[in-house]
């Protein structure tokens, strides 16, 4: 399966998953349901060291996060090329 489809996949199933309640919840669920979608589809062992040459989707690293701004909510996952938020969905004060 292709990285586009594995990513639809992957979507889909977070999509149906039950809400996380709090933001180390949500984490996992990120990160639990691509590693799942891909040791399912990609064909390529779970080895990040292998993240830039193995062609497999691997979730945010917790070393790559970083608070933002204005927004004491949420946390940005810096990885290659992109960025995850994930927020805590309670109202600031």
């Amino acid at each position: 399966m292709d990285k586009y489809a594995r990513l639809q996949l992957f979507y889909e199933r977070l999509q149906a998953a039950p809400a996380a309640s709090t933001q180390d919840e949500s984490y996992a669920l990120l990160c639990d349901t691509l590693n799942e979608v891909e040791d399912e589809h990609s064909g390529v062992p779970n080895n990040p060291l292998n993240w830039l040459t193995d062609g497999r989707l691997y979730p945010p690293q917790t070393d790559r996060v970083y608070a933002v701004d204005g927004f004491p909510e949420v946390l940005r996952y810096n990885s290659f090329r992109h960025d995850t938020y994930i927020a805590s969905n309670v109202p600031s004060k």
